[in-house]
């Protein structure tokens, strides 16, 4: 009865060619999804900017009514979360002379 060698040359080489093509594999996945799509970006500082405007709707009982715009645009690679939330703002007038903390309450002039 003959006796089983070990693989042969050739299939040696097919496995050695498998083994190394699933580490390049592996390896540039982990560069390409792992590093370069989530690590570099995460240390990057956003490029975020914003441009606000502001529109009188209406003017009633010493109020005002303000439409304020805000326009948030990312233009880097970071990734940015800006919240979208509603705002009510109450505002008050104030002149431009210098007043101590007792005095602003009393001398603000009501919108």
């Amino acid at each position: 009865m003959a006796e089983k060698e070990g693989p042969s040359r050739t299939q040696k080489i097919k496995e050695s060619v498998q083994f190394f093509l699933l580490l390049f594999g592996a390896g540039f996945g982990i560069y390409q999804f792992i590093y370069k799509d989530i690590i570099v970006p995460a240390r990057r500082p956003p490029a975020v900017t914003l441009a606000a405007t502001l529109e009188e709707l209406d003017r009633a009982d010493g109020m005002i009514l303000v439409r304020a715009h805000i326009a948030v645009a990312n233009h880097g690679d970071a990734k940015v979360w800006v919240p979208a939330l509603w705002w009510h703002v109450y505002g008050v007038s104030f002149s431009g002379e210098d007043r101590t903390a007792d005095q602003l309450p009393r001398t603000c002039i009501r919108l």
